[in-house]
């Protein structure tokens, strides 16, 4: 069994909760509600996957890739319109989400697509593409919350809709 290690920390805008590999790869990343549910939403979340999670103050060792990698995303947490280079992992997700998740990516800072958009691009249902949205597991960082309704209408975010609604408009985009 791999050990992953978390860490839990407020930002000025949310608390946050990254789990990350030993070479500073990030993958999970929850916000928005208090440590303690961010702690159990992540154990049902991880409770048939095969890793120990640990908490990142139990690590031994050199930390250096894990402690940039939590620097980085705390910046990218507070202004999301400027890039951070942080490497994923993708632990979670079925061929077709991380299909999805893969073209979220592509979508840069400061810029949305609709759900039907990203559906005809990939052959699928805009309904697909919600359930996708709805089953990531490392927030901002597989921008989700780049993905509007009909008419850039704002809709369900798995984080919340206020933190969808802050960061776009922190990547400038008024909805």
């Amino acid at each position: 069994m791999s050990n992953l290690y978390y860490t839990v920390f407020d930002t000025d805008v949310c608390t946050v909760l990254l789990v990350l590999t030993l070479n500073g790869f990030v993958c999970y990343a929850s916000l928005g509600k208090p440590a303690i549910e961010l702690k159990g939403i992540m154990a049902k979340d991880f409770s048939s996957l095969p890793y120990q999670l640990k908490p990142l103050s139990t690590m031994t060792g050199d930390k250096i890739e894990i402690d940039k990698s939590v620097e980085k995303f705390k910046l990218l947490v507070e202004t999301p319109s400027v890039s951070q280079d942080i490497k994923t992992e993708l632990l979670f997700g079925t061929p077709l989400q991380r299909k999805v998740w893969k073209e979220l990516v592509k979508i840069p800072a400061g810029q949305t697509r609709t759900y039907k958009e990203l559906a005809d691009l990939l052959g699928t249902h805009s309904r697909v593409i919600g359930n996708c949205c709805g089953a990531n597991r490392i927030a901002v960082l597989i921008p989700c919350h780049r993905v509007v309704g009909a008419n850039n209408k704002l809709t369900g975010y798995r984080w919340g809709k206020s933190y969808k609604e802050y960061l776009l408009k922190q990547e400038g985009i008024g909805i």
